[in-house]
């Protein structure tokens, strides 16, 4: 059911300084795992000039509009696009849903690229101070999203999940031939 797997971290300074990334809201990808998705879903989108594949945290309360079951309060964004809301229960902050945009033209009349992957699904797992991010990319699932959110808190995805991580590899290398090679054990708390 899930097809993808990605791990966003914001960088340790020394990195980010090294890459010449300024911004703290900024999350880079340092692993990933795919196994079949389509054009990453949506994904190919948020990758820069340098193939490095990064969101922003953005607080959504700007252009989130949702009701008072569920609680936006951050989006991850890039290149001028949402990527997705974050959807979470108060009592469950450590985990979130959302898809992608749906809407065929953005705000400022030109296509959506994310429109193609309405139906996606995402499932989202996060640490206490939001300075990693895991998304779980669920394709044709944005009708059950909720539900497989209740799913993943039961536990019920805990197998693939830690399969999908043992099997993560590296999204872009930040090693440099100046400075420290760095592997994904670096990265990791």
């Amino acid at each position: 059911m899930i097809k993808g797997y990605f791990k966003f971290i914001v960088l340790p300074e020394e990195v980010r300084k090294q890459h010449k990334i300024r911004s703290l809201s900024r999350m880079d990808c340092i692993a990933y795992t795919d196994t079949g998705l389509q054009e990453l879903n949506g994904l190919t989108n948020f990758v820069n000039k340098k193939q490095q594949l990064a969101f922003y945290r953005t607080p959504a309360r700007e252009f989130v509009k949702a009701n008072s079951s569920r609680i936006a309060q951050w989006a991850l964004t890039g290149n001028a696009l949402n990527f997705s809301s974050l959807f979470m229960l108060a009592q469950f902050p450590q985990f979130a849903w959302g898809c992608p945009n749906s809407k065929v033209k953005l705000k400022g009349g030109e296509e959506n690229p994310m429109a193609a992957f309405k139906s996606d699904g995402y499932l989202f797992l996060i640490n206490s101070d939001f300075s990693e991010i895991e998304v779980l990319i669920l394709p044709n699932c944005a009708h059950i999203i909720e539900l497989l959110f209740q799913q993943l808190l039961d536990g019920n995805f805990d197998e693939q999940i830690e399969l999908m991580r043992r099997q993560a590899k590296p999204f872009f290398n930040y090693s440099s031939a100046n400075s420290k090679q760095y592997s994904l054990i670096d990265f990791v708390n």
